[in-house]
């Protein structure tokens, strides 16, 4: 009851502060006409114009089968021909058959296909023919991968009884696959048009690796009505056994690694429940939102018969909203009214019944014997509306950096820029998109079934400062600000439109007309199940177990999630392997308080940069160097990743993490203002140059131990007594620096993630963990920008000195410790490849793609699923990492260039001068931490 009364006072809120998707209603069709404006799902040289272009032709009448047994051609440096079929390896790889064809006809081609080993990412194809991509959404087309749970059963912790969520292996086994838009907006198949005679037809590898064993035409066919699919099976008998229940979280197969069977720890009516430890009790969430994304479950069916299909889950994400799944059983869709099956919004578990819009059932006709049921993410009814909106907020994004090239981000109100004869587009398309925006706001109202509504309010705002502008032209600059906050509305709203998340416990047959029964509990054992789960909270014991004085005791301080995987990986793989048991702490507490109360650990995992250096002087720390297979352990690293840790001839911890910048670029504004990506500084200045005259800006690092790499001078003197921050290379590289903020009006403070999604900072210097977060949470300019290496200094032999100053985080074992070589072995074993590799997926699949782990780990980080282009420019500049050493007293190096900084770019002061003034502190700092630990 009190888990109710929560979730009634959370949706209150949440009402009350933003208004979600509403679709209760049904849509006549999925082209909708409201207000006289027909809303189509298009984009230049789409899916929609192809098949206008070619409405004269008919479905075919035969099939056309291309296998790879003979008749075909291959070219790629990375094709191999197989008895089970054709391997693309490389991108650019590419297999051709010539094929002639009887009849001018539509055709819906499906691959036969199964994935090869690679990053874990979705493999990407292109279908053209006669050397010609049809229309946009065959040139990018996604093919899955599979994925299950490595265990049948799930392990339980030594120390809470608590389960773990299995790791997720990829299953290697053949599939079938159409094409289909990789955004959506068009939920079938999509079709080829083939006129009568002779073509090639040919599929190119952009990313990841395949083996095609065939590519078929199939003959497009209409997915009957459930009143037909029912017809075909009128006079079977229903199924009249007991209730069929299957465990969401142990589906059978997934398309994406992300998808791992989760826990509800306070809830009575979720299967199994437990109010004393945690079980993997569903699977979904936030993970299972992005479309395409397919759970499939295993059914025995005992006979042959009517079956009633239904769902016990839980779908509160999307308040007031719906999430739709298209419904396959056996690979197949089989009627049309399982195409987009609605989730509706409720705080809590509920149980959904295949049934028309009229609340009639509709069960399913299964033979006896084992079938497949499959859950696949699709925008349902939503994918022409979502698409119109994503034309609409494109639109808004052009016009808007194209309004802001002449006014700037603040212009002066008093001033008339002419907007509308220096950007004839915006008299032809605000116009347009006026109209479109009301329409989109009258049907929000249709589906919603009220008038005003939120969604409604969120568009027509947006419809109203349009129709400003163009009631008072010579005023339209002065609603620069409100256009751009209904821009980043409409955005976040088509954003949050297509978040599909959804939460499945059970998967429910039973005779038809019968209530499902399993997981529904009533008043009281709800509030005996609460009761039992707030007495055990204060029972729980997680620092009891099964620990003996053996034991390593290892420091963490790390959330929740990332503890729980590393004691999964423990106990099914350390202890098993090397028989030590490893007793895990959550502590914020220092390795010197520790060292002062005499109660430390064996080892500590991720402590700070600095951290390493300021213990081993003070001997806490043991010097890894010792260890006789060091020198091979250390060759998972970059070059100089252990430099920061060395300290006296001695080594003092082992990377864990390791990060550094990257350069940020959009593309598409690139294109637009026909700019190519720098290679050189100079490049990069000319490049700033033109996006500052179009009134948009570039983001710049203020590290200046980067120029000073890629000048090739360090920041210390080679005995590390001082810096060397007072040399002409150093006056030179944080001239150069802060050059960009005083010469060039680079900006000093700035969102990067806000101003690179919005075009206004089209190339930046960011750290590279950007790219996760722009691809979880900027899915509006996916395929508009691009992370590249550094620009440089050029050599005089041609070559470009880009290298970049590396950040990250150590391992280290403690002096005290009485087994260090256990200690050993489990840094050895928490750095190899497979376990940092293995950790990175599993905190990912858990976390989403914007928790990945940045590990130090080469081989680890480049197994996860970059692009290749993007895995070819993250090797690069991993090899141009240059980590500078550390030293006693440095915290105030940081400290003294920061004031540097300042007092140049806020005070107009000379550089050489404030180095003068400032870095002689951080000398007498590094000379008298020197005298006091290293001198003794």
């Amino acid at each position: 009851m009190y888990k109710r009364i929560m979730a009634l006072i959370l949706a209150t809120a949440m009402i009350t502060m933003l208004g979600m998707w509403n679709v209760n209603a049904e849509p006549e069709n999925q082209n909708f006409q409201a207000g006289g404006i027909v809303i189509t799902a298009e984009t230049e040289n789409g899916y929609v114009d192809y098949l206008e272009a070619n409405k004269d032709f008919a479905n075919a009448t035969m099939p056309v089968i291309m296998d790879t047994t003979s008749g075909f051609s291959h070219s790629g440096s990375g094709v191999a021909v197989l008895p089970e079929g054709v391997a693309l390896t490389q991108v650019g790889d590419s297999i051709s058959w010539t094929i002639d064809v009887a009849e001018n006809a539509f055709y819906i081609p499906f691959i036969y296909y199964t994935a090869i080993d690679g990053n874990g990412s979705n493999i990407e194809l292109s279908l053209s023919i006669d050397g010609e991509i049809p229309y946009t959404q065959a040139e990018n087309f996604l093919l899955y991968r599979q994925w299950k749970n490595s265990t049948d059963t799930f392990d339980k912790s030594k120390k809470s009884n608590d389960e773990f969520s299995p790791e997720q292996i990829e299953v290697f086994e053949k599939q079938v696959s159409g094409i289909f838009d990789s955004e959506g907006f068009v939920t079938d198949e999509l079709k080829i048009a083939l006129s009568k005679g002779v073509h090639t037809v040919s599929l190119s590898l952009k990313a990841e690796s395949v083996r095609i064993e065939k590519l078929v035409f199939e003959i497009p066919q209409e997915l009957p009505s459930y009143n037909e699919y029912a017809f075909g099976f009128k006079n079977s008998p229903s199924y009249s056994g007991k209730e069929i229940v299957i465990e969401g979280e142990k589906a059978k197969a997934k398309s994406q690694k992300s998808f791992v069977p989760m826990s509800a720890r306070n809830d009575a009516d979720v299967s199994p429940a437990d109010p004393f430890s945690k079980r993997m009790n569903y699977i979904g969430g936030t993970n299972w939102n992005s479309l395409g994304g397919a759970i499939t479950w295993e059914i025995e069916a005992p006979t042959d018969g009517w079956y009633k299909l239904g769902f016990h889950f839980r779908q509160n994400y999307l308040q007031e909203g719906t999430s739709y799944r298209r419904l396959s059983i056996d690979g197949k869709t089989p009627f049309k009214e399982a195409e987009a099956i609605p989730f509706n919004y409720s705080s809590g578990w509920q149980y959904f019944t295949l049934e028309d819009n009229k609340g009639k059932e509709m069960p399913v006709y299964l033979t006896k014997g084992n079938h497949t049921l499959t859950l696949t993410v699709t925008l349902g009814e939503l994918a022409d509306y979502a698409a119109q909106l994503k034309e609409i907020t494109d639109t808004l994004g052009v016009l808007y950096r194209k309004i802001v090239k002449i006014t700037g981000e603040t212009p002066d109100n008093n001033r008339d820029y002419d907007l509308f004869v220096a950007i004839p587009e915006l008299g032809e398309e605000l116009p347009k998109l006026s109209k479109k925006l009301e329409s989109l706001a009258k049907y929000s109202e249709k589906i919603s079934g009220s008038k005003g509504g939120s969604n409604a309010q969120i568009v027509r705002k947006a419809a109203v400062t349009i129709d400003q502008m163009l009631e008072v032209k010579y005023k339209a600059h002065t609603k620069l600000s409100a256009f751009y906050d209904n821009y980043s509305s409409l955005c976040s709203w088509a954003y949050e439109m297509q978040n599909m998340a959804l939460d499945i416990d059970t998967v429910l047959l039973t005779k038809p007309g019968c209530e499902f029964k399993h997981g529904n509990v009533g008043f009281w054992d709800e509030v005996e199940f609460f009761f039992k789960r707030l007495f055990s909270s204060f029972e729980d014991d997680y620092t009891a177990a099964q620990r003996n004085e053996e034991s390593l005791v290892l420091w963490l301080n790390w959330g929740r999630d990332q503890i729980t995987l590393l004691e999964n990986l423990i106990s099914n793989d350390f202890t098993p392997k090397y028989g030590i048991d490893v007793d895990i702490k959550i502590t914020a507490t220092t390795l010197v308080q520790a060292g002062l109360a005499g109660n430390g650990p064996d080892m500590q995992l991720s402590v700070a940069r600095t951290d390493p250096l300021n213990y081993a002087m003070r001997g806490l720390l043991y010097d890894l160097k010792k260890f006789d297979n060091y020198n091979e352990i250390i060759k998972r690293f970059s070059k100089t990743a252990t430099v920061p840790y060395e300290y006296q001839n001695g080594v003092y911890g082992l990377p864990s993490t390791e990060t550094f910048n990257m350069m940020f670029i959009r593309t598409d504004i690139f294109e637009e203002l026909n700019l190519e990506i720098p290679k050189t500084w100079d490049e990069f200045i000319k490049v700033s140059k033109v996006l500052t005259l179009n009134n948009m800006n570039c983001g710049m690092t203020t590290d200046g131990f980067m120029f000073m790499a890629q000048m090739g001078v360090s920041p210390y003197k080679e005995d590390k007594s001082a810096t060397n921050l007072m040399s002409a290379e150093a006056v030179e590289a944080y001239t150069f620096m802060t050059d960009f903020y005083t010469k060039y009006k680079f900006p000093k403070t700035y969102s990067f993630f806000n101003r690179f999604r919005t075009g206004l900072m089209p190339m930046a210097i960011a750290s590279y963990a950007e790219n996760a977060t722009l691809r979880a949470a900027a899915p509006e300019i996916n395929g508009k920008w691009r992370m590249v290496e550094l620009p440089g200094f050029l050599n005089e032999d041609g070559t470009v000195s880009n290298y970049v100053n590396g950040t990250g985080t150590a391992n280290v074992i403690l002096e005290w410790s009485e087994k260090k070589d256990k200690a050993w072995k489990f840094l050895d074993w928490w750095t190899s490849d497979d376990i940092q590799y293995r950790f990175s997926t599993n905190i990912e699949s858990i976390l989403g793609a914007s928790g990945r782990y940045e590990s130090a780990n080469l081989n680890a980080v480049y197994k996860l699923g970059w692009d290749n282009v993007t895995l070819n420019a993250l090797q690069n500049q991993f090899s141009k990492v240059k980590n500078f050493p550390e030293v006693p007293g440095s915290y105030y190096v940081s400290r003294s260039v920061q004031q540097v900084y300042w007092n140049v770019v806020n005070n107009g002061q000379n550089v050489e001068d404030m180095l003068e003034k400032w870095i002689p502190e951080a000398d007498d700092e590094i000379r008298r931490k020197t005298e006091e630990y290293v001198k003794k």
